[in-house]
This record gives C-alpha cells, structure tokens and sequence, in this order.
C-alpha cells in the first residue's frame, strides 16, 4: 500500500550528535579509527624497506633519531587519547621530521 508522494524513507535531520552525516560520533570513531590505524601500521611496516643496506646508506645514529621520533610520536598519541579520556584536552603538535 504506497501513497502517491510519500517517501518510504524518513529524512534523517541533523543533530549535534550526527553532524548531518547519519553517524554518531562512535560510528564516525569506528570508521574512521579503523581506516588511521590501518594506515599507520601500513607506513611503519614500509619503514622496513629502507633498512636494507644494499639499497640504502645510513647510520646508527640516524636510525636511532628515527626511532626516537617514532616513539615520541606514539607517545603523544597516546597522551592525547588519555587526557581525552580523563576529560582534559590538549594540543596537536605540527612538527615534521628531519635527519
């Protein structure tokens, strides 16, 4: 039973809660956190590709500030994501890395 000019779907409105996408913030944080953290992983396992020695020329100690900028890195992701979790907010850092 259809009635001429009535929709079969009901038009979702915007709320604060959905920002006009349909989603809530946990399906937006689930979607996109998965398609992040898949990314990370995938571009530090291609780091793995220039410890070859036969392609590439490097030092210990540039290795070594490498690494250290990669754990700092994690470590402020993860400071963020913990002061957001006791309620605090931080700040994002914008540095790039250079040898």
């Amino acid at each position: 039973m259809s009635h001429k000019g009535a929709s079969t779907t009901a038009a979702v409105k915007p709320t604060p809660e959905t920002k006009g996408d349909g989603k809530t913030p946990r399906d937006r944080f689930l979607t996109v956190g998965a398609s992040r953290v898949g990314k990370a992983i995938k571009a530090i396992r291609n780091l793995k590709n220039i410890s070859s020695k036969k392609s590439y020329e490097y030092s210990a100690e540039e290795w070594t500030k490498a690494r250290t900028a990669l754990a700092n890195e994690l470590n402020a992701v993860d400071a963020t994501f913990q002061a957001a979790l006791s309620g605090k907010t931080g700040s994002a850092d914008k540095e790039t890395f250079k040898f």
